[in-house]
């Protein structure tokens, strides 16, 4: 949630104020990262302060593995086959789409009838610097994950370990159909 700190009247001081959505603290907007999710995409104002963002990013690419290795929805999975690799941040909390975007990010698990979230990167993320009065980038590669120069061999390698433990045969189909 976000609400607006009023001073007393003679000052018309007013600050914006919003939950983080990870530490659930009340912080001044300007705590929070900003993102985008495609490179001239605008940028949106996320639910994540910094702080909570460099913890998190030490936790999202070991997510995001297993939910390729250990899929729980079929459809998901197909999508984020089809997607591959992924080494920027995701959080469907912290990075929400846009309301029209909403339908290709999300699957209803055909066992339980539920909205499944596949995880959408970040393109950038960036925090203003009141001292500079600019902003400053913000890495969005997740901890753990190949540098981008990598990231080709490390997905076909990757590949390997996800026929392993799926079958090349089932794999294939997903990605066809």
């Amino acid at each position: 949630y976000q609400r607006r700190v009023h001073g007393d009247g003679s000052n018309q001081v007013a600050v914006l104020i919003r939950e983080c959505k990870l530490t659930l603290d009340e912080l001044p907007v300007s705590n929070f990262v900003e993102y985008q999710f495609t490179e001239d995409g605008p940028w949106m104002l996320s639910w994540v302060c910094r702080d909570a963002l460099e913890h998190y990013r030490s936790t999202k690419f070991n997510q995001w593995r297993e939910m390729m290795l250990h899929p729980n929805c079929e459809a998901a999975f197909k999508r984020m086959l089809k997607k591959g690799m992924n080494s920027k941040i995701y959080d469907e909390h912290a990075f929400p789409e846009d309301e029209a975007d909403l339908p290709h990010w999300q699957e209803t698990d055909e066992k339980t009838g539920k909205l499944v979230h596949i995880p959408h990167p970040v393109n950038a993320l960036r925090i203003w610097n009141s001292e500079t009065e600019r902003y400053d980038p913000v890495e969005a590669r997740m901890d753990g994950s190949p540098p981008e120069s990598e990231e080709k061999v490390y997905w076909e390698q990757f590949w390997s370990t996800l026929v392993e433990q799926h079958g090349q045969e089932y794999l294939e189909s997903l990605i066809r159909s």
